[in-house]
C-alpha cells in the first residue's frame, strides 16, 4: 500500500517535470510556493539594513535635482547604478514607500516584482 503510494507520487512528480502538457501546473505550484516562502520571510525574518537606506539617499538626491553622478552617494559611497535605477527607485519605491520609510511595504513590492518575473519567465 505505502508502496504505491510512494511510486504514484514520484510518477507524479517526474510529469510535472518532464511533460510538457503539466508545465502550468508546475508553474503554479512553484509560484503559490514562491508566495508563500516570501511572506513567510517579509512577515517572520527581522529586517536588516544594507543598502536600502543608501538607496533612498542617492534617490533623494536625485529628486532633488543633482543629476551629476559624482554628487549622488549614500551611507555606502557614490552611486554605481545606471540612471535608470534612480528614476525606478523614485517612482515605484521612494514616494510609495514614505520617502523609503517604509521598509516592509517596499518588501512586498520587490515581492511582487519577482513573482511578476517568475511568472513571465514561465
Amino acid at each position: 500500500m505505502a508502496g504505491s503510494f510512494i511510486w504514484g507520487a514520484v510518477e507524479w512528480i517526474k510529469g510535472l517535470l518532464f511533460e510538457p502538457s503539466k508545465m502550468m501546473k508546475l508553474g503554479i505550484l512553484c509560484l503559490v510556493a514562491e508566495s508563500f516562502i516570501n511572506t513567510l520571510i517579509i512577515e517572520k525574518v527581522k529586517y536588516t539594513e544594507i543598502d536600502w537606506k543608501a538607496y533612498m539617499d542617492e534617490v533623494e538626491g536625485f529628486l532633488n535635482g543633482t543629476f551629476d553622478y559624482t554628487q549622488l552617494k549614500g551611507d555606502t559611497g557614490p552611486l554605481v547604478y545606471p540612471a535608470g535605477f534612480c528614476v525606478f527607485f523614485s517612482l515605484d519605491f521612494y514616494y510609495i514607500t514614505s520617502n523609503g520609510k517604509d521598509i516592509r511595504l517596499a518588501q512586498y513590492i520587490f515581492w511582487l516584482f519577482l513573482s511578476n518575473r517568475l511568472w513571465a519567465c514561465h
